[in-house]
């Protein structure tokens, strides 16, 4: 709530979040109860912690980096309550989750919104001339959409379940902040959080129809139509993820505007971008200078984050953090889908499962399309639901994790230390085996030094850049150890011929630019750079090929032709005005 109220309060609320700790430890208790998942949460901090160094905003990076320590904080104070304490805890949920609908329903810039249906819009406009004129400052609407998916499932069982127990009343009260969350929903038009909360309806529907039909079928018929299920869906997936125009196609015959297209090119941009720091992540809250700066090649802030959860992760934390990340996610729904399956009883404590699963569902497929738990004010809720669903554990389970004396084998933490064995292994033959390893390996750390040179002040404004003198020396040392390694290195290739095109020495920039562009010829950033440099070069043909498939290349062109006047460079001015009256050729 601190932080919601006053984002720039740092890591002083965590303060509060330690006192229980300190207390267990007063007590001759160790600081928290032992979970399966204690070695990949501690990666995850640890590749955190890399991020706030590898960030060029370092304020901005510790400030995202208290909310991830929040976060997995979170997980402990849930994961350590017996079960009889989650009912209410449900009910905390779901006023959380009301709390979050009703600061998007008065949002005091909804009519700022852009609704995907027609209805939606219309209503908006209803519900705003009609509420109070409140001035609430709201979530962004992707991410308030999300959050409330995420969120909804733990409502409505409770619901559900003071309803079987009669309690009419009480099943009554449980359903206002349902009511309340599904109003809220359905304004913000988050078609990512309709698709992912009716996923997570389907799979409880799978749930209670097996229940009911489990006695009537055999075994061997029940594990042939999971895997059956399974399969398919894997082929689909499979087929939309190698046929990634099929997906945009496919995302835009959804009700709304016509986006799936272009979240595509945004999630193969950010990939491109995770290439240039495999090892490290290029840093907490880098997303919005790394695209613009590089991907873009604009001074400008154009997007904030990925629209997707994992990529988010993967670019800031890199692999190894993605990766413990997904360890979480999957051991979670791993442990509540196994608990689910193997008790058909209708009890409390499968309701309480189910709520675990069908969220985790919500968050696993939400985290496809959009970030609400990782890139924005929901931070904070990353683990809220994994915490629950190891609360879950049977108490004899809490007991022998809390004396460390475990008779099962502990799979978060065996999964835990293989990742990092195999990823430590990785690295340290890939560093002294196989030189395009170790070329990744600079470039990585070359690309840090370079954003931390290029983008401090970011975003600028301005594309009348000088680099200070000697501030990219360290990157373009990096860079050029990294070509010694392998001279095909994409990453080194394209950032040496981004500093020799700063220096405006176009003809030294070409070379490494072209050997970039064999290497990836989908690469925006790339295209464009080469292309400019093209231009500068007296070579208006190849420009004019080289930033067709640009929007803004025209636009900035008739700029150029301007701003190299003004510069005194009419020589330069002159290759613009012939770089722009060739893409007009070839636009007839």
């Amino acid at each position: 709530m601190i932080w919601y109220f006053r984002p720039s309060a740092g890591g002083w609320p965590l303060l509060l979040a330690f006192l229980p700790w300190l207390l267990r430890v007063g007590a001759g208790l160790f600081p928290f109860k032992r979970t399966p998942f204690d070695l990949p949460l501690l990666l995850f901090l640890l590749t955190a912690g890399l991020g706030v160094w590898a960030s060029y905003d370092p304020q901005a990076a510790w400030a995202k980096f208290w909310l991830i320590v929040g976060s997995v904080l979170l997980f402990y104070a849930l994961a350590s309550q017996p079960i009889s304490n989650l009912w209410p805890i449900y009910g905390l949920v779901g006023i959380l989750g009301a709390a979050v609908a009703l600061t998007t329903l008065f949002d005091a810039n909804l009519g700022n919104y852009t609704p995907d249906l027609g209805l939606i819009q219309r209503f908006s406009q209803w519900w705003e001339a009609a509420r109070p004129a409140w001035q609430v400052t709201g979530l962004e609407p992707n991410v308030s959409g999300g959050l409330l998916a995420v969120l909804l499932p733990f409502p409505i069982v409770l619901a559900g379940y003071e309803f079987l127990r009669g309690k009419i009343v009480s099943a009554g009260i449980a359903l206002l902040p349902v009511a309340v969350m599904v109003f809220g929903l359905f304004i913000t038009s988050s078609r990512g959080a309709w698709i992912a909360f009716a996923a997570a309806l389907t799979v409880a529907l799978f749930w209670f129809g097996h229940r009911f039909l489990a006695p009537y079928l055999s075994r061997k018929f029940q594990l042939f139509l999971a895997a059956a299920v399974l399969v398919t869906l894997v082929v689909v997936l499979g087929y939309f993820v190698s046929h990634s125009e099929d997906l945009g196609n496919a995302l835009d015959r959804l009700p709304g505007l016509p986006s799936g297209a272009s979240r595509v090119d945004l999630a193969l941009d950010t990939i491109r971008i995770i290439l240039d720091f495999p090892f490290t992540g290029g840093g907490l809250r880098a997303f919005p200078g790394l695209y613009s700066s590089y991907i873009l090649v604009i001074p400008f802030l154009f997007f904030e984050y990925s629209h997707n959860l994992y990529l988010d992760v993967f670019l800031e934390q890199g692999l190894l953090g993605g990766l413990t990340l997904m360890i979480v996610l999957l051991g979670s729904l791993l442990l509540a889908g196994t608990w689910l399956m193997k008790n058909r009883e209708f009890k409390s404590k499968a309701l309480l499962q189910l709520a675990v699963m069908a969220s985790l569902v919500v968050l696993l497929i939400h985290g496809l399309v959009d970030d609400a738990l990782y890139s924005m004010r929901g931070t904070p809720l990353l683990f809220l639901v994994p915490g629950i669903g190891v609360a879950l554990r049977s108490q004899e389970a809490l007991a022998t994790a809390e004396t460390g004396h475990k008779r099962r084998i502990n799979w978060g933490k065996l999964i835990g230390m293989s990742a990092l064995l195999v990823f430590s292994v990785m690295v340290a033959l890939g560093l002294f085996a196989f030189k395009p390893v170790k070329a990744s390996w600079l470039a990585n750390f070359g690309s840090i030094y370079m954003a931390k040179a290029e983008l401090y002040d970011f975003p600028s404004g301005s594309f009348d850049y000088f680099p200070e003198e000697g501030s990219l020396e360290q990157a373009k040392g990096y860079f050029e150890r990294a070509l010694l390694a392998d001279p095909r290195n994409t990453t080194a290739n394209y950032r040496l011929g981004i500093i020799a095109s700063e220096e405006r020495d176009f003809q030294a920039a070409i070379p490494y630019l072209e050997t970039a562009f064999q290497g990836n010829d989908r690469h925006r950033g790339i295209r464009k750079v080469l292309g400019y440099n093209y231009a500068w070069t007296a070579q208006p043909d190849l420009a004019a090929e080289m930033l067709a498939e640009i929007p803004e290349a025209r636009q900035e062109l008739e700029v150029y032709v301007w701003w190299w006047e003004m510069q005194g460079r009419s020589d330069l001015a002159n290759y613009a005005q012939s770089a722009l009256s060739q893409m007009s050729e070839q636009s007839y």
